[in-house]
């Protein structure tokens, strides 16, 4: 449930029509009640909307809590949302070294006990690298988890390798040049259909991208999200893939030894034609989904 401002704030879609993509991001965190709970050095930042029984959101990996941006409207007119933007990403601290999984669901379950309420059941919900984080969350929360929900989980495949053509952005030396390399990957490895990704898209992309400050896949175990779902496999599970995907094919090629073969019940939803980036590509598919999903364990 919204509070009067936040309705106002959040009515409108993103972006509104005629708003600049900085002005959509100002509006959402303006809507925003922002808690900081300590990771590493510093703090993890957390965003909040609504107010009910809570959903985690766990984002993708050069992301923060923006991947969201286009389905926190709709779950916070029924739930509590909290985005996260992980350890080392976002406007989070980087997590204590030797950098870990462990240490970074250290930080994100100290910031749950911290700012959720104790007795509250949770929806846990992550998109990409975030199914890994949501799962081993849900793990350390076991007890409280309602349900959990994996958008584009590409650590479900027996393999990291897809054919991308990426563009470096890093050393170019004009704006114009970074944002045109943005737009070319967001085509290549998040968005499937080319009028999906405009200026938000673009703009997000460039906003979260330089402050990615860990490179997760160089410590994180590929099996991690795996472990984790073996571990939780007795609370229910939604998986959402768009066809468009490049790691979709290789969740499919890898699905009898990983997810049949141990017993992992996995309620399966495809959308066609919708790439990597299924919560802002195909959010009103993905937010009909997670609603349905969640009222059915309420």
């Amino acid at each position: 449930m919204l509070t009067d401002k936040q309705q106002k704030l959040l009515s409108g879609g993103a972006p509104r029509l005629g708003e600049s993509a900085e002005n959509c991001v100002k509006r959402f965190e303006e809507s925003a009640e922002v808690f900081e709970t300590p990771c590493g050095d510093g703090n993890l930042i957390w965003h909040k909307w609504g107010e009910g029984e809570p959903i985690l959101m766990f984002h993708g990996n050069h992301g923060s809590w923006s991947h969201w941006i286009r389905n926190i409207p709709v779950l916070s007119q029924h739930y509590a949302v909290y985005c996260s933007d992980a350890p080392g990403l976002g406007d989070s601290a980087l997590p204590p070294e030797p950098y870990s999984l462990d240490g970074i669901i250290d930080a994100l379950a100290l910031g749950i006990k911290q700012i959720v309420p104790a007795d509250a059941k949770m929806h846990v919900v992550g998109f990409s690298y975030g199914s890994a984080t949501a799962a081993n969350t849900a793990w350390r929360f076991v007890d409280r988890v309602k349900t959990l929900t994996m958008c584009a989980s590409a650590r479900l495949t027996a393999t990291a390798e897809v054919k991308r053509d990426l563009r470096s952005w890093r050393r170019l030396e004009t704006q114009e040049e970074r944002w045109e390399a943005h737009k070319h990957n967001l085509k290549q490895m998040m968005i499937c259909k080319p009028e999906i990704v405009d200026d938000l898209a673009v703009y997000l992309q460039n906003w979260n991208a330089p402050r990615a400050r860990i490179r997760t896949k160089e410590f994180i175990p590929r099996d991690s999200l795996l472990k984790a779902l073996i571990a939780i496999k007795h609370i229910p599970i939604r998986n959402i893939w768009g066809t468009g995907d490049a790691f979709y094919p290789h969740f499919l090629n890898s699905k009898e030894e990983l997810i049949d073969g141990n017993n992992i019940n996995l309620d399966l939803k495809i959308i066609d034609q919708v790439g990597h980036w299924s919560p802002y590509e195909a959010s009103e598919q993905v937010n009909e989904w997670l609603l349905e999903w969640f009222r059915l364990y309420d």
